[in-house]
């Protein structure tokens, strides 16, 4: 009975401490979307991890190259942000900066792509 019950806690535990990791994993991508480098740092604080994924592979590194947040970016790669995490379909943030040089709508588009690049670049991006 007692194993029983200590085996139902430690359950419950870890499954609590999953939907607060996925909770935080989730909360870390949309900031990191809306350039919201403040509450990144209030939920790393918190314990998010800058190198979250959920099931589909994005970081929130591939969500501020997605969201052309370029201070966002830089804000991560120093938080320790990996640039080199893919997603299931190996798709890496570089590999999204320069699709984002290839389709971008107009000069300076391509250029925020190009910059968003050699920040990757400079992290050690391969």
């Amino acid at each position: 009975m007692i194993r029983r019950t200590l085996f139902a806690a430690l359950a419950f535990a870890a499954a609590t401490s999953m939907v607060l990791a996925d909770d935080l994993c989730m909360k870390i991508e949309t900031a990191a979307l809306e350039g919201k480098n403040a509450e990144i740092d209030t939920l790393v604080a918190q314990g998010a991890s800058v190198n979250c994924q959920f099931s589909d592979g994005w970081t929130a590194l591939m969500h501020a190259v997605y969201g052309k947040k370029l201070e966002t970016v830089t804000h991560l790669l120093k938080a320790g942000a990996n640039p080199n995490l893919a997603r299931k379909d190996g798709v890496t943030a570089l590999k999204m900066a320069k699709a984002g040089q290839v389709l971008g709508m107009g000069e300076s588009e391509v250029k925020l792509y190009a910059d968003i690049e050699a920040a990757l670049v400079a992290s050690g991006a391969k």
